[in-house]
Order: structure tokens, then sequence, then C-alpha cells
């Protein structure tokens, strides 16, 4: 073939194929063995945060009033027992607990404690009473607990709800019956004692990061 012969042939071409040719080639995307992995890990995780949800009651649930009664009543002293006051420290060994804050929160001081055993004519303990009260310096703002080995406070209404706190069961209540004012009480039980704390004044996410203060860990 001649140059001229050439030459005609390449004219002949059609021009939809000279434009084709220079395009690029469409490549089907196709998953990396990496992206794969990443997206198993990603819904195991949905799996995995949805099962400790269930199981182990992550989130804080409120459970709707009444509040109960924080202190032990004294109806339940046995009669013919005799109390004997405990001191802070006696007060944090007989109930297996770190010794109480002076302050909770950002200013709830503590302002009164007052703990007492009573027992029977051969010295074994029978009751216990005891409240530990805390408030802010103008007064608008108060926590009382009250810790029981023996008798215990106030029960938690029949299927109510816990929240797992710092690996604690922690059963918390709100109560708004008084408009106006919200009560909060929490109660849970670590080593053999039942805590129990009342909230006046403070909001929710206030009482329950005193809560997580007096849980530790």
């Amino acid at each position: 073939m001649n140059a001229r012969e050439f030459y005609q042939t390449i004219g002949q071409i059609d021009d939809d194929l000279v434009l084709a040719a220079g395009e690029q080639p469409i490549r089907k995307k196709r998953f990396a063995a990496g992206q794969w992995a990443l997206a198993a890990a990603a819904c195991l995780c949905l799996v995995l945060g949805g099962a400790w949800v269930y199981f182990f009651n992550a989130p804080v649930v409120w459970n709707e009033g009444p509040v109960g009664a924080v202190s032990n009543s004294k109806l339940m002293i046995p009669a013919g027992s005799t109390s004997r006051e405990l001191s802070e420290m006696e007060l944090a060994g007989y109930y297996q607990i770190d010794p109480l804050p002076n302050v909770l929160g950002d200013d709830l001081r503590q302002v009164h404690t007052g703990a007492a055993l009573y027992v029977d004519g051969g010295g074994t303990v029978v009751h216990d009473f005891n409240q530990i009260r805390y408030e802010s310096a103008d007064g608008n703002r108060a926590v009382t607990a009250a810790l029981s080995r023996i008798s215990s406070t106030a029960p938690a209404a029949d299927g109510a709800r816990a929240s797992c706190i710092h690996g604690n069961s922690v059963v918390l209540t709100q109560d708004g019956s008084i408009p106006g004012y919200l009560l909060l009480e929490a109660r849970w039980e670590r080593h053999g004692t039942t805590v129990c704390l009342s909230a006046e004044g403070l909001d929710k996410g206030e009482f329950t990061a005193i809560v997580r203060q007096l849980i530790g860990g």
C-alpha cells in the first residue's frame, strides 16, 4: 500500500470510532478486602452496642415517683435495744464504703451526719439509723443520704427499671407531683449496704453526676 492508498483508507474510518478511542475505559468498582472488613466491623459494633443496651441497661432511665422516705423509721427500733453513735470513720467501716466526701458536686457541703447502731443485750446489731445531709450555701439545693445494712429503707416500686452506673444497678426515680418542684431519688446496693439518696432543687443531670461521684470506680 502506497502513501496515497493509506491516506484514503484512514479517511474512511467512522468519526465515532476515532472519538471512542480517546475515552478512558469504564471499569466496575470492586470492594477491596479491607473495605469489606471495615463494613463488617461497623455492623458488629452496632449489634454489640444493641446487646449492651439490652443486657446491661446502660442508658440512664428514670422511673416516675412518688419518691419514698430516705431515712429509716425509728418505729423499727426493737424494744430493749441500746444505741451507740458512730463517728465518720466508724460509719465508713461499718457500711463498707469510702469516707463520705465533705462536698458533693460543685457546692453541696455536708451539714449534718447522724449515725447510730442499736444492739440487743448480747451486743448484736439489730437496727442501724443514719442520715447524712448536704446543702448549698443558699439552702435551695440539698441531698440527703441514708445507708442501711440491717433495716432497709423504703423499697423501690415494683417493676422499677434500673440504670447501670459504674457497674452498679441504680434505680432512679423522679417525682413531679408538686407543681414547679422536682424530687429525685436514687437507690443502689454495694458490698451489702443499701444506699438511698434524695435530692431537692437539683436537675437530673446534676443528681446523676452526684450518684456517679458516690459510686466511684
